[in-house]
């Protein structure tokens, strides 16, 4: 899998590199750091903020720590998109 970013809009290239690769399905960090060509400790951080932030969430598979997006984080951004709230933009 070759996942290339050329901005970062998530704080940095690997963190958007690792939310494109879970978008595809659940993984732990050393699958997502040989995917993305990455040192692993590199991913391991990217994947803390990422769980600091509520935009990933892991679960432990026996000794094995998975991440998938977090339903919750994206549940709830659908769900104010789909109130009605309106957005107002700066200089509207």
């Amino acid at each position: 899998m070759e996942v290339k970013v050329d901005s970062s809009p998530f704080g940095s290239r690997t963190r958007t590199r690792v939310l494109l690769a879970l978008l595809i399905g659940e993984s732990y960090a050393r699958e997502l750091a040989r995917a993305l060509d990455v040192p692993v400790s590199v991913v391991q951080k990217a994947i803390r903020t990422l769980e600091t932030d509520q935009l990933i969430a892991g679960r432990l598979v026996g000794r094995t720590r998975l991440y998938c997006l977090n339903p919750r984080y994206f549940a709830s951004s659908e769900k104010k998109a789909s109130s009605g709230d309106s957005v107002v933009f700066a200089g509207q």
